[in-house]
């Protein structure tokens, strides 16, 4: 892991959503602190793990299938359009999530994605 900070660290970490940012073979390089509190991970527990960690055990290799196929796309878009999405927090518990992409051009990163925990629309 590369020891500088990213240039946008600073901004994704002062955002109010929870955000991740995965390189191009999906290994997790940042999160912010909205995201720790709503996965209930400690981010050094995330870090350098692959982002399938977050999404249920039983989608995770259609996930990678998924993030390895639309690789090389670079619109920004929403995850799973029509579609209900999970995340997996750490203790197991499966909630349901809007997830919005973004690719980012750095050599380290591929893409930053902005998690939206939708329980509330969804009682």
């Amino acid at each position: 892991m590369p020891s500088e900070k990213p240039p946008f660290q600073d901004m994704l970490e002062a955002a109010a959503h929870a955000m991740v940012a995965v390189d191009r073979v999906g290994v997790i390089r940042f999160v912010n602190h909205p995201m720790e509190l709503l996965f209930g991970y400690d981010r050094t527990e995330l870090i350098g793990q692959p982002i399938e960690l977050l999404v249920p055990v039983a989608v995770r290799q259609a996930h990678r299938e998924l993030r390895e196929g639309h690789a090389t796309g670079v619109e920004l878009r929403t995850m799973g359009s029509g579609l209900t999405l999970t995340g997996r927090q750490q203790d197991g518990t499966e909630f349901p999530v809007g997830i919005s992409l973004s690719p980012v051009f750095d050599k380290d990163l591929s893409s930053v994605a902005v998690v939206r925990d939708l329980r509330a629309s969804h009682d």
